[in-house]
């Protein structure tokens, strides 16, 4: 897939995304989204994001899977609260069978198509975990942020969240980081606010 002309030059770019990113972190630690906070004895939605960043990389290390149901139910929280009612039907064994298989998968692709077989879980949701698995090779697609990278120039995809397009979705997040110098993680808190209002 190949991208649109990018609609600002490199410097302009930057302090678009890096700006964004800013207001990002404003607006996160500004939000306590009780379940989430609660759970990880946080202050706000911003700490909640970090921590999960940290221990949830970790967890994956160790176990190679999701081992722990509340890890799963904070991703869904932290993304897309709505439906933690049908997560919470997932049973731990299938969570781990379920997320054993998607890590193990070839490509992102069918990790995500894995990761749909729980519960509650969809595409974008599916990314969400990976990212959390993975923050230094996937991150987050979802509509807000597919809109904002088509109108900077870099996506000409579908900007919905679907996994045959997840792939390169990451690939231009990529090339965004390595433009500008944000990590990948703070390429996509910069086009979820650039992306305005759901």
């Amino acid at each position: 897939m190949t991208a649109d002309r990018p609609s600002q030059s490199g410097d302009e770019l930057t302090a678009t995304l890096r700006e964004a990113r800013s207001v990002y972190e404003r607006r996160t630690r500004a939000q306590s989204p009780p379940t989430l906070t609660q759970n990880l004895d946080v202050e706000n939605f911003w700490a909640a994001e970090e921590e999960l960043l940290t221990d949830i990389p970790n967890h994956i290390k160790k176990h190679g899977h999701i081992e722990d149901k509340e890890l799963l139910e904070n991703i869904v929280l932290w993304k897309f609260p709505v439906v933690i009612g049908k997560i919470r039907e997932n049973t731990p064994s299938q969570i781990a069978s379920v997320s054993k298989r998607a890590f193990q998968a070839e490509n992102a692709r069918d990790a995500i198509q894995e990761l749909n077989e729980l519960q509650g879980v969809a595409d974008s949701i599916a990314g969400a975990v990976l990212m959390f698995a993975h923050p230094l090779r996937y991150t987050v697609m979802d509509p807000r942020a597919t809109e904002a990278l088509e109108t900077l120039g870099y996506w000409n995809g579908d900007t919905a969240a679907v996994d045959e397009q997840y792939e390169s979705y990451c690939l231009r997040c990529h090339e965004l980081s390595q433009q500008t110098g944000l990590s990948l993680r703070d390429v996509d808190r910069a086009l979820y606010i650039l992306g305005g209002e759901e």
